[in-house]
């Protein structure tokens, strides 16, 4: 037997549940808005005709409104995420185009930082309108031919095993939340470009660059280098490249020795001061042919305990002259002459060790003959932030004492795909036995990042270093390990035979200011076959880009 649906009965099921559709539709949804740094949230929710935060629209139609009423407003990097869609309540994040970072390209260190200063970007929110009020300010204030900015999305991070605002997303703490990274990261960062104009180099002046760095070696030196770049000096095409370092000893002897074992000293004293210079000609012969002119001028107020001096003062003079060759591209082939005139004064023996002998206070002085070949791909420059090079020298000292030395060192940069480094270096030093003990090379260096504080010095080494980083916060934070191995034969009256030396430890780089790198080395070294070891701890800060 068939049961019939009444008509009538159809009827009224589809009126009520039109009216229950109708009704819904009518009641709308709560729109919650989050993420604004610049635009009111009140003004953008009158925008889109949502003042009570109450919308009727689907969630596409509420989002183009959204990305247009922004764009309109010069806001082009604008995006909306979905953070939940249900019938009651729509969740939108609304990112109007945060910059990861604002990139300065300006070799000059001190004006990279000024222009960086002058940008004014609010809340680090691109928009079209404020961008171009500061390419206005910028090129009004130091009288600029043309500032450009340009629009790059930042590389991809997530091949990393670790992301820090990817693992530490949110925090909870006493049964609450907190967020500690966004939940949508900045994707973009904005680079600004200058133009002087022609035959100006630098904002009021003939500099082409102007940079620093600051090293510092555990417990206690500190070493500022600032290094000054100027090109078309005397004509055009010539470049002169200075650098001024010194190096300060504030008397610390660790981090937690106390009286009488750290000495503070301030205003700290002075251990050396180096000036180094070099002046290229303009190129000629189509520009095969490059002379070159060097100096060097280095002052020690230090000592060799190694050797039985307590303290000494040390003055060196040296100055070459080397017309130079460029076979192939970045390959440079220097060969000249040249001096050397150094001078010791105020010595202080250790009265618990036998010194090698008296040092005589008057000029030694040592004409010399010098070949360098340089391969240079990559040209250093303020911020460079990748290295790849190899430079080999000797050089042959006469004038009653001959002697000879050869210096030969590189570093290689590899970037892998997953935008982590591994950084390659290494240094073979050689001379006679006949050397002055001030031609000895140092054994701790940045190729060999232990032994700090200690005088290990040598005729001959070899040494190899290497640094593995990653990202674990974008470009923001890298972090890794870096391992170095010396092989030398000491000089002095501490060590004797053949020496091995390794280091070891941690490493981890912050990018400051988008612009600057601070770099921190904790290392453990061994010396064999001695087994003696110490902590050792250096900082590096320097341009980036």
């Amino acid at each position: 037997m068939r049961t019939e649906i009444p008509f009538y009965s159809l009827i009224i099921a589809i009126f009520f549940l039109f009216c229950s559709v109708n009704t819904t539709a009518a009641s709308g949804r709560t729109l919650d808005i989050e993420g604004l740094r610049v635009i009111r949230y009140t003004e953008l929710y009158r925008s889109i005709k949502a003042p009570d935060k109450t919308i009727y629209s689907d969630t596409g139609k509420v989002i183009a409104a959204i990305e247009n009423f922004c764009r309109k407003k010069g806001y082009t990097l604008v995006r909306v995420h979905v953070i939940s869609d249900t019938e009651q309540k729509l969740s939108l994040f609304v990112d109007e185009g945060r910059l990861a970072k604002i990139v300065v390209h300006e070799q000059n260190n001190y004006y990279a930082i000024r222009f960086r200063q002058t940008i004014d970007i609010p809340g680090k929110i691109y928009n079209t309108v404020v961008i171009k009020k500061n390419v206005e300010r910028l090129k009004r204030k130091y009288d600029l031919a043309a500032v450009t900015t340009g629009i790059e999305k930042i590389p991809d991070y997530d091949k990393n095993v670790i992301q820090i605002h990817r693992e530490l997303n949110r925090l909870v703490l006493f049964d609450r939340e907190f967020r500690i990274f966004s939940r949508y990261p900045a994707e973009y960062e904005v680079h600004f470009y200058f133009d002087y104009g022609e035959g100006k180099s630098g904002p009021g002046i003939r500099r082409e660059g102007w940079g620093f760095n600051i090293d510092y070696d555990y417990p206690s030196l500190l070493i500022p280098v600032v290094s000054i770049y100027n090109r078309d000096l005397f004509m055009s095409g010539d470049l002169l490249e200075t650098d001024f370092s010194a190096g300060f000893d504030a008397g610390l002897k660790g981090v937690f020795s106390l009286h009488p074992h750290n000495t503070l000293q301030f205003p700290p004293r002075r251990t050396f001061s180096m000036i180094e210079s070099e002046y290229r000609f303009a190129p000629v012969a189509d520009t095969i042919v490059t002379p070159v002119i060097r100096g060097r001028l280095y002052h020690s107020a230090s000592g060799r305990p190694d050797l039985g001096y307590s303290s000494f003062k040390y003055v060196s003079l040296r100055g070459t002259l080397a017309p130079g060759i460029t076979p192939l591209e970045n390959l440079n082939i220097y060969a000249g002459v040249g001096c050397e005139g150094d001078r010791f004064y105020s010595v202080e023996h250790d009265p618990l060790l036998t010194s090698e002998g008296e040092i005589r206070e008057e000029w030694k002085i040592y004409p010399f003959t010098e070949v360098r070949i340089v391969f240079d791909p990559l040209p250093f420059r303020p911020g460079a932030s990748q290295e790849r090079n190899v430079t080999l020298t000797y050089t042959h000292y006469f004038n009653g004492v001959e002697f000879n030395e050869i210096d030969i060192h590189g570093a290689r940069d590899f970037e892998f795909s997953n935008l982590s480094i591994f950084s390659a270096g290494f240094l073979a030093a050689f001379n006679n036995s006949s050397a002055p003990f001030n031609h000895h090379v140092p054994v701790n260096s940045r190729f060999f990042r232990g032994f700090t504080g200690l005088s290990y010095h040598a005729d001959s080494l070899a040494g190899f270093s290497s640094e593995y980083r990653f990202s674990v916060y974008r470009d923001y934070i890298y972090t890794g390990f870096f391992a170095d191995w010396v092989l030398f034969r000491p000089e002095g009256l501490v060590l004797s035979g053949i020496k091995g030396g390794v280091v070891a430890g941690p490493t981890v780089r912050f990018l400051v200011y988008d612009q600057f790198e601070f770099t921190i080395y904790a290392g453990w070294d061994r010396l064999f076959p001695e087994g003696t070891g110490q902590r050792n701890l250096k900082f590096r800060f320097a341009r980036r880009w």
